[in-house]
């Protein structure tokens, strides 16, 4: 039996509280990217992001805030050029309702709820595949988290599992589930460019002066080169995210995912709205 690993990091603040982002702000999106990358590939997956690394210059671990436009593009490409399984979600806080009451607020049921919808596509992918959810070892990047808690949250919405956006969490095995250091392994720069490239379609904030960028998740959605390189995206409750650029809107659109495009706004009410 094939074993694997499956990658994950998060782009955006964890805080439920949501607004125009800056440096040190609270951001409107929390987006999750993953990757399920095969035990017995780790090593060629490892050795390639190396030579990436080596090409871009870079002397510490790829990452999508330290690298320019261009060779994010590159990045993506030639992960896309590898043929693994990559997945990304994302939340809007606008949409939270009833949630931001029942947790208080708390950032951490907020992250272990984002990541459980990310859970849930794997767990749709691998009963698709026929792989059980014990030949899967989950690892997320290790931040200031509880990931007992997460543990525990994973095996209670499993035991109970209601909604088409958890029925697939029985298939992912919570015992699984563990951290490490992203500087621990080269793969985490998988991950980490797909929450990124998620959360540069949404996000509008001070520095970006209210303009997305949708050149990363376009890449990522329109891939042709493999069957499974493309991205398995999930919008968490679509039906009520309003506050998307037209742009991503339209991208989403393409690839049959209904959004609501965002309110057409002057020039200088959105420049008012962002600076």
């Amino acid at each position: 039996m094939a074993h694997f690993t499956f990658f994950a990091d998060e782009s955006g603040h964890v805080t439920q509280e949501p607004g125009i982002s800056d440096e040190v702000g609270p951001s409107q999106y929390l987006c999750m990217g993953g990757a399920l990358i095969p035990k017995a590939r780790e090593s060629e997956v490892a050795e390639r992001l190396d030579e990436i690394q080596r090409k871009f210059k870079k002397k510490k671990f790829l990452h999508a805030a330290d690298i320019n436009h261009v060779q994010k593009i590159y990045l993506i490409r030639e992960i896309l050029a590898l043929d693994i399984d990559i997945f990304g979600v994302v939340s809007d806080k606008n949409t939270l309702g009833g949630f931001r009451t029942r947790s208080r607020g708390n950032p951490q049921q907020y992250y272990n709820r984002t990541a459980l919808y990310l859970l849930n596509i794997l767990g749709r992918h691998l009963r698709d595949r026929n792989i059980p959810g014990d030949a899967v070892e989950i690892v997320f990047e290790r931040r200031e988290h509880d990931y007992e808690q997460l543990q525990r949250y994973i095996k209670k919405v499993a035991g109970n599992p209601t909604g088409d956006d958890v029925d697939s969490i029985p298939h992912i095995s919570a015992s699984s589930i563990k951290a490490r250091k992203k500087e621990d392994s080269h793969i985490f720069s998988v991950p980490d460019i797909i929450a990124h490239a998620v959360f540069s379609a949404f996000d509008r904030n001070r520095n970006n002066f209210g303009i997305t960028e949708s050149r990363y998740l376009r890449e990522l959605l329109t891939s042709s080169l493999h069957e499974s390189s493309g991205l398995k995206l999930y919008l968490i409750q679509s039906s009520k995210m309003k506050d998307i650029c037209q742009p991503t809107s339209d991208l989403l659109r393409e690839h049959g995912m209904f959004v609501k495009p965002r309110k057409p706004v002057q020039p200088s009410e959105n420049l008012e709205a962002t600076l």
